[in-house]
């Protein structure tokens, strides 16, 4: 027998509730993520350079794919 996820059914019409303590569980629990997410910055950063884009140029790219 499985074990109910909730005892009721969320309201459609609840508000989401943001914390200044829940954002910064959600900071912490991101930090091994961090790394990864540097190293593949630089890499792009560098290939970007290399092939001369703009910094205009780089962030729109990354903003199309």
């Amino acid at each position: 027998m499985e074990t109910p996820v909730a005892d009721r059914a969320p309201d459609a019409k609840s508000e989401p509730y943001v914390s200044r303590n829940g954002l910064w569980r959600g900071a912490l629990e991101s930090l091994p993520f961090q790394p990864g997410a540097l190293i593949f910055g630089l890499a792009v950063g560098a290939a970007a350079s290399q092939t001369g884009l703009t910094l205009a140029e780089s962030i729109g790219q990354s903003a199309i794919v």
